[in-house]
């Protein structure tokens, strides 16, 4: 259904993600609006969006922001300290996403999506001092979900060069196919770059995140099978946290309260935003 043929009430919840930025004043008057925002590090992108959703925020359309880490929970009631916060947490696909049979070799992989100045600098001081001799480095971009999920099991470290994310899905999909990480966590992959299974590297540090890939590769050659145990931990640790199940739970029973405290229980019954 297009929107120009949708057709809402006061009855109705509408769900709009944060990028609308400045078009949220723009929204329909009247009914209730849930703002799903995956990102809140880019909640003010675009002219005029402040404004916007400080008039959003004050008014009573707005029941409540979904966020998907508990580092979005956290700036998302500081920017909006009248408005209901709730995480539903990010899924990864453990039936697409984990490890090989068989233990992956001397393979690196990393995505160019973020920091392109940093991973040069890690790459080359690892270059220059000769750490990547005998390993093969992948590049991994313009790959489907499957490809991707096949190059993560021929990984044995998968480095992380997560910036300022609403969640961080791509070292949450490494570990998830047996990789052991090094690397930023975006902030927001604070939650689960547990230092246990993986290795969590300051935020813009660069000659410590060589220096950990460095020892990662180090601890490779002493005793691949000891890394290899910690990737599987790692898998173990986010298919089950993170899996689509856990995500339904919590989206539901979200908006179960949301109807209930609006005294909405017929809509949620009708099958509402399930339907």
């Amino acid at each position: 259904m297009s929107a120009a043929d949708a057709v809402l009430s006061a009855a109705d919840t509408l769900v709009v993600p944060e990028y609308y930025g400045p078009s949220l004043a723009d929204l329909p008057t009247g009914l209730r609006v849930v703002i799903f925002n995956q990102n809140t590090y880019r909640t003010f992108a675009g002219h005029g969006a402040t404004a916007t959703w400080r008039r959003c925020a004050e008014s009573d359309s707005l029941a409540a922001i979904v966020v998907v880490s508990q580092d979005n929970v956290q700036y998302a009631r500081y920017a909006f300290p009248g408005v209901r916060v709730a995480r539903v947490r990010d899924s990864v696909d453990g039936n697409l996403f984990h490890p090989a049979d068989k233990p992956p070799g001397r393979t690196i992989g990393y995505m160019p999506r973020r920091r392109d100045a940093d991973i040069r600098q890690v790459l080359d001081l690892l270059e220059i001092r000769g750490c990547t001799d005998n390993w093969e480095i992948v590049r991994i971009e313009g790959r489907t979900e499957e490809q991707t999920a096949a190059i993560f099991r021929t990984c044995s470290i998968f480095l992380s060069f997560s910036e300022r994310e609403g969640f961080g899905m791509p070292p949450a999909e490494a570990m998830a196919s047996g990789c052991y990480v090094v690397g930023f966590t975006g902030l927001a992959g604070r939650e689960f770059f547990e230092p246990d299974i993986c290795t969590p590297v300051e935020e813009g540090n660069i000659l410590t995140f060589a220096q950990e890939v460095e020892r990662a590769m180090a601890d490779f050659d002493k005793d691949s099978q000891a890394v290899r145990d910690r990737g599987l931990a790692a898998s173990e640790r986010i298919r089950s946290r993170y899996s689509p199940k856990a995500q339904l739970d919590e989206l539901a029973a979200f908006y179960a309260s949301l109807f209930a405290e609006s005294g909405d229980r017929g809509g949620a019954a009708n099958g509402g935003l399930f339907g």
